[in-house]
């Protein structure tokens, strides 16, 4: 196979270049973040480029999403002592039963009211907690990104917060809705505005071809850095997404 090398956006996309008797040309990306454009033996190298140049989006984030789920977290056990993230920063777990309610404190996260054993219980208050912190960090980290995208976005979304399975978060262009995954609450202020600029992003960019990098890069210079930090903080956060 053909080794080969394009240039995106400031990204470098090798990939091998498979021709045989088909008709019709595909790109796959294996478990190994490797790229594989399989084409028909008379296709011209430029249309091949170009191929390559349209997924470029798809590409990135399909070995992104295999990065990500090849580094393998300890399963959370809800018990005294485990450090659990907030705003970035890192905090024990506390439980003591004579407090109320969940605080940070210092350098703690306390869970009051409750035993040490039950893990159950003690996970179900903290999902109540990052909700609640969520629902008051998220809509800053929008007012703080909207001035940039000004001009583009004329109005502000709606904003909805929820935990999400699969994604970071999502935009909705028909109801010009902004949903953000609740566990964004976990990782620091310039993560969270990414998440939300990729997003903003969006509202004249439908997919994640060559307009859309550019014009995210044109908005926040630094995304990619920023990308790479979350995806890579992605597997030790309580409750992240499971991309796929």
């Amino acid at each position: 196979m053909e080794q080969h090398a394009i240039e995106i956006g400031g990204e470098l996309i090798r990939f091998q270049l498979r021709r045989s008797q088909r008709k019709t040309m595909g790109i796959s990306v294996s478990p190994d973040q490797a790229v594989v454009v399989s084409a028909p033996e008379k296709a011209d190298f430029a249309d091949i480029e170009s191929r390559v140049r349209k997924k470029a989006g798809w590409i990135l984030d399909k070995q992104a999403e295999f990065s990500t789920r090849s580094v393998q977290a300890a399963p959370r056990q809800f018990k005294p002592g485990e450090t659990f993230l907030h705003l970035g920063q890192q905090y024990r777990l506390r439980v003591d039963p004579d407090r109320v309610g969940v605080v940070r404190e210092g350098s703690r996260i306390i869970v009051g009211a409750i035993r040490s054993n039950e893990s159950d219980r003690i996970r179900n208050r903290l999902v109540r907690w990052y909700m609640k912190e969520a629902r008051q960090h998220l809509p800053a980290a929008l007012e703080r990104c909207l001035p940039v995208f000004r001009k583009e976005v004329e109005r502000r979304p709606k904003l909805l917060i929820r935990p999400i399975k699969m994604r970071w978060g999502s935009y909705i262009s028909a109801t010009h809705t902004l949903i953000l995954n609740r566990s964004l609450v976990q990782v620091s202020p310039p993560l969270i505005d990414y998440v939300v600029s990729h997003e903003l992003a969006h509202v004249g960019h439908g997919d994640h071809g060559p307009a859309f990098t550019a014009y995210l890069t044109e908005k926040m210079p630094d995304w990619r850095t920023r990308k790479k930090a979350l995806e890579k903080l992605g597997p030790e956060l309580f409750d992240a997404p499971v991309l796929r």
